[in-house]
């Protein structure tokens, strides 16, 4: 069986390092942020750029959420995903985790036990470290639900 989108998602939001838009227009697209209705086609290029053609048929989309760059949306995104659930974070000193600091966010469905509702996600900055957080717990809520 093949990765999932969230998995193949998941590993480029890990390898990512800063901000970046096609992560930005994937993860929008992955978690439903746009009409199902409104989409006609979605390409991955050769070169990695993530691209999601729409109908013209109804008034304008908003572009996505920079949720790469942005912690406020990051953290829209986790509320919106997973309504209901607890989060936190951590900073890292310099060369604990990462070679130059990093952070650590946790996702946690309220009174769930820490084998099924919870997720963590490490990253260089505080909004992937968030996306990385999320998308570990959407995976396990697929893996959950079959």
């Amino acid at each position: 069986m093949g990765k999932s989108k969230l998995e193949a998602l998941l590993e480029r939001v890990e390898k990512a390092t800063g901000p970046n838009y096609n992560l930005e227009v994937e993860i929008a697209y992955v978690t439903g942020f746009w009409p199902e209705d409104r989409i006609e086609r979605v390409v991955r290029s050769e070169n990695g750029a993530f691209t999601v053609w729409f109908s013209n048929d109804g008034p304008s989309l908003p572009l996505p959420p920079n949720s790469t760059a942005s912690i406020d949306a990051a953290l829209a995104l986790v509320e919106r995903v997973l309504p209901g659930w607890t989060h936190g974070h951590q900073k890292f000193p310099d060369g604990e985790v990462f070679n130059s600091g990093g952070y650590q966010f946790f996702v946690a469905e309220d009174d769930a036990d820490l084998d099924s509702g919870y997720a963590s996600g490490e990253a260089p900055t505080l909004p992937l470290a968030v996306l990385a957080a999320m998308l570990k717990a959407l995976i396990a809520q697929e893996a959950a639900n079959g």
